[in-house]
């Protein structure tokens, strides 16, 4: 039986957005705080939707994971499967705001360490969508090269 309408997988982070408009990063003073990552974009959407969404992602076991998992259920999104690390912090992304393309920068910590045992053969099979992305996937694990 079908009992989740869209599995989202992948990376679950906040965007810091910068309140000032058309500021690059290192002009911007303040940034306001945003759930963010494409793929709890989809699931959150999804719920508003009045569909049975879940995310597979991981974050921090810190204010900013609690944060995220808090505005997921707040918007009916299934977060048991939510790994919450407590080696690496929760993800978070700085955006400038402007009118053409916004600066950003991506400090990756917890949203790319998402353990394989969470998305098993029975939670697809009970899954009508399955939705991913590969950011969360795409981490370089090696150490840079000088």
């Amino acid at each position: 039986m079908k009992t989740i309408d869209i599995l989202c997988t992948g990376e679950v982070l906040i965007d810091f957005i910068g309140h000032e408009k058309n500021a690059t990063i290192s002009e911007t003073k303040d940034y306001h705080r945003f759930l963010g990552g494409s793929p709890t974009n989809v699931a959150v959407n999804a719920a508003r939707l009045g569909l049975r969404s879940a995310i597979v992602a991981s974050c921090g076991n810190d204010g900013l994971g609690d944060f995220i998992v808090k505005k997921l259920q707040d918007d009916n999104v299934d977060t048991s499967l939510i790994n919450r690390t407590s080696g690496l912090p929760t993800s978070i992304i700085l955006v400038s705001k402007s009118m053409e393309t916004p600066d950003f920068t991506a400090y990756r910590e917890a949203d790319c360490i998402i353990p394989e045992t969470l998305i098993t053969s029975e939670l697809l099979k009970s899954s009508k969508i399955y939705h991913t992305t590969c950011f969360a996937l795409s981490k370089n694990l090696r150490e840079p090269q000088f």
